[in-house]
């Protein structure tokens, strides 16, 4: 079924948009009728034009939303290579090449999924193809009395018996309405193609669908997606299935981070809540706890110290984190607090803690690595920086995380306490305390932690797609290649909010439209 090209389409574009609605005609304008005897054709009634079909989609500019996408795909994007494998189920192997060559993929794509099952597809044709793609329409059978045709059947492989009761697709080169190509089951799903812009172009992308009614391979927990937007923007909404929670195996709830994702030198990163993290802290303290009463009288002081501080930071956790990445060679992280002041002191009481204990035992092995704490050793949005340093660290830490490694062996990790931000933010790299200032200065206007408080997840990635190549050819994860991101490549951003009636939102926002030529040349494959 030809029903797979608007599947691409929307799999291409989901979230993507042209940067403005191309109308009907390249002009602007409404089309007009190319001679007297043409408006004297008698057009069969359209079909009516459902509000929330099984499938329909409209996508301005089709080759814009490719051009955002193909960078990042591990796999050369062909749209007319992927029309013509579509068309092949429908219509004999030449002929389908023919239709996917004259296919203008910088104007608008249209499809809908009519009540009674038919489909009807509007592709925009290329004008120095147009001609020819009627000459050849012109060889084929006609129906009706409008310049439709009956396309071939695509003949059964030897043996096989045609499949009975299989739906014919007609063809029509529309040139009351602009000139496109519009595929359908009957003639007046033809004619129902001169709606399409109406009902569902009144934004550069839409797209809806019930994807139960589809023929996908797996099967999704909600009743229906719909999303509307441009290149910059998409916002998509996924309607659950009645008494279904699409996220219920995934320990998640509402609440992030989000806000400090807008760093420019963040490469990659994400954030969310782990819904089970009371439970989890109540693990942590009782197993801290029953190591510390395991060990021996004479430490055993020092070690009861040290869990009553961790315990109270612990404590102190809301659950929200947030894991980023960049600049190279730099990790950054940051939590949630219910208590942020409470968190900081209980922090710097611990490492300092630490530090002290450390000191005292490397009188006694020398083996040990120095560690110190440097109080307020910078500022960002008007916050003190912590810096807290481990020493010889290049032969301590894993291979993996050695990147993270300043020119002397040393690990350093910055931390700062920000009521706005919501926790802590903590960045661990050679320059770790510059790129804490500037990423509390870089996110000081963004959402607070309160706007964020709805979100189910929030994601951003700023790499550059060729060294996201070498990441998704690996079939194992690679933190050495991670660390190397850098925050060169246009930014994408996402974020999934949780809506009262199993309503999710997902909002997406891209790099935008890239500039594309207007001129372009027949694709050859």
């Amino acid at each position: 079924m030809l029903r797979s090209v608007p599947l691409l389409a929307l799999g291409l574009t989901l979230g993507l948009a042209s940067a403005c609605r191309q109308p009907t005609t390249q002009g602007g304008k409404a089309p007009e009728a190319k001679a007297h005897a043409a408006a004297e054709v008698q057009l069969p009634e359209p079909l009516p034009l459902p509000s929330e079909p099984a499938a329909a989609s409209w996508i301005a500019a089709p080759s814009q939303a490719i051009e955002m996408v193909a960078p990042y795909s591990p796999i050369p994007l062909d749209p007319a290579a992927a029309v013509e494998q579509a068309t092949r189920g429908l219509t004999e192997p030449a002929l389908a090449g023919e239709l996917a060559r004259a296919i203008d993929f910088r104007a608008p794509f249209a499809n809908v999924v009519l009540d009674g099952g038919e489909e009807v597809i509007r592709l925009s044709l290329r004008d120095d193809a147009r001609e020819s793609l009627a000459g050849r329409f012109a060889e084929l059978e006609a129906v009706g009395e409008f310049g439709a045709v009956k396309l071939p059947r695509h003949p059964a492989p030897d043996g096989e018996v045609p499949r009975a009761g299989s739906r014919e697709w007609l063809a029509w080169i529309d040139e009351g309405d602009g000139g496109p190509l519009v595929l359908a089951n009957s003639v007046e799903g033809l004619v129902t193609a001169r709606g399409l812009a109406d009902a569902y172009g009144q934004q550069p992308i839409y797209f809806t669908a019930e994807p139960s009614s589809l023929p996908i391979p797996v099967d999704l927990p909600f009743s229906r997606v719909t999303g509307r937007g441009d290149l910059s923007k998409v916002a998509i909404e996924a309607q659950a299935i009645d008494g279904g929670d699409p996220f219920a195996e995934l320990p998640i709830s509402a609440g992030t981070l989000g806000g400090l994702l807008d760093g420019p030198n963040i490469s990659a990163g994400v954030s969310g809540r782990y819904a089970d993290h009371e439970a989890t802290v109540r693990e942590v303290i009782s197993e801290v706890n029953r190591n510390v009463r395991g060990l021996p009288f004479l430490v055993r002081g020092i070690g009861e110290d040290l869990a009553a501080k961790l315990n109270t930071l612990l404590r102190t956790w809301d659950g929200r984190v947030l894991v980023g990445l960049g600049p190279d060679k730099h990790l950054r992280l940051a939590y949630g607090a219910s208590d942020v002041n409470k968190s900081h002191v209980a922090t710097v009481r611990l490492l300092q803690k630490v530090v002290d204990n450390v000191s005292v035992a490397r009188n006694f092995m020398s083996r040990l690595p120095k560690v110190n704490l440097r109080r307020r050793v910078a500022k960002g949005d008007g916050e003190d920086i912590e810096l807290f340093v481990l020493h010889e660290a290049f032969s301590t830490l894993p291979a993996e995380l050695r990147a993270l490694v300043d020119s002397e062996s040393r690990l350093n990790v910055a931390m700062a306490w920000s009521e706005r931000a919501g926790g802590g933010m903590i960045v661990v790299g050679p320059d770790a305390a510059k790129q804490l200032a500037r990423w509390l200065d870089e996110t000081a206007a963004s959402a607070s932690h309160g706007a964020t408080s709805g979100q189910l997840l929030a994601a951003s990635f700023a790499g550059d797609p060729a060294q996201l190549q070498p990441l998704l050819a690996n079939p194992n994860l690679d933190i050495a290649q991670l660390l190397e991101l850098t925050a060169t490549g246009p930014k994408w951003r996402v974020s999934v909010d949780a809506r009262d009636g199993g309503l999710y939102v997902i909002d997406v926002r891209t790099p935008g439209a890239p500039k594309i030529p207007r001129a372009s040349t027949p694709s050859t494959h």
